[in-house]
């Protein structure tokens, strides 16, 4: 046991390429190259009962877009997104208590 009484340790990182290119670009998901980093922790107890936790945070390139079309209202999709820099960067969390049976 090493932190805090838990007994597996996970990490991960990985480079996601954007499969959007601006002719596909939308503000509903303003997609680009990102960046995963993640870490979890999990710990068996007596009785088949294991406790996980998991943290991953992911950075998003900025993208600034500038099509030759303008919006003019109605719905915004790849052939009408709206001008800027987009920013985006995400936090998620995950636990999971889990029961093992033996048949």
């Amino acid at each position: 046991m090493f932190f805090l009484g838990f007994n597996r340790f996970r990490s991960n990182t990985t480079y996601d390429e954007t499969p959007i290119n601006d002719n596909y670009f939308s503000a509903r998901i303003p997609g680009d190259d990102r960046q995963l980093f993640s870490v979890g922790v999990g710990h068996t107890f007596s009785g088949g009962w294991q406790l996980e936790g998991g943290y991953m945070y992911v950075k998003v390139d900025d993208r600034n877009y500038k099509g030759k079309k303008t919006f003019t209202g109605g719905d915004v999709n790849g052939t009408s997104a709206l001008n800027g820099k987009y920013e985006t960067s995400v936090h998620l969390f995950g636990l999971g208590i889990n029961k093992s049976f033996s048949l």
